[in-house]
């Protein structure tokens, strides 16, 4: 997983940005954007930030509002991530669980129940797929 960046971190970007221009600092923003729209999705200074056709100095502009709120949402960030490794221990052990019923020869109805919780995790699973692929 890629690591979160530190509120030092953006002041470096932004350093960076004033010293050689966008161009050179394309990725590092579109790796910065990515992450905050895994916990905040429909914010608008995101797409700003990410957008080439604005003017610099809105992406600039948008990019020091980002910054301001960096600690906030690295935190979220974090949080995130808790639940999603706690989430997928869970998924593993259903899975392992019902792999275990199913060589048993357990009864059918068992296997059912086994199934449908697994289900039930595996769709809650999808969240964070569509939190990561925005």
């Amino acid at each position: 997983m890629q690591q979160i960046p530190r509120t030092e971190d953006l002041a470096r970007l932004g350093a960076s940005i004033h010293e050689h221009g966008f161009g050179t600092n394309e990725q590092q923003l579109t790796d910065v954007t990515l992450m905050a729209r895994q916990v905040r999705p429909d914010w608008a200074v995101l797409e700003v930030v990410a957008d080439r056709a604005y003017p610099e100095v809105v992406r600039a502009r948008a990019l020091s509002r980002l910054s301001a709120d960096w600690e906030s949402i690295r935190l979220e960030l974090e949080a995130f991530r808790a639940r999603f490794e706690a989430d997928l221990e869970d998924l593993l052990t259903r899975w392992n669980a019902h792999q275990d019923l199913r060589r048993s020869g357990a009864p059918v109805a068992e296997l059912v129940d086994s199934r449908s919780r697994l289900d039930a995790v595996r769709l809650g699973m999808g969240r964070y797929r569509q939190a990561v692929s925005r």
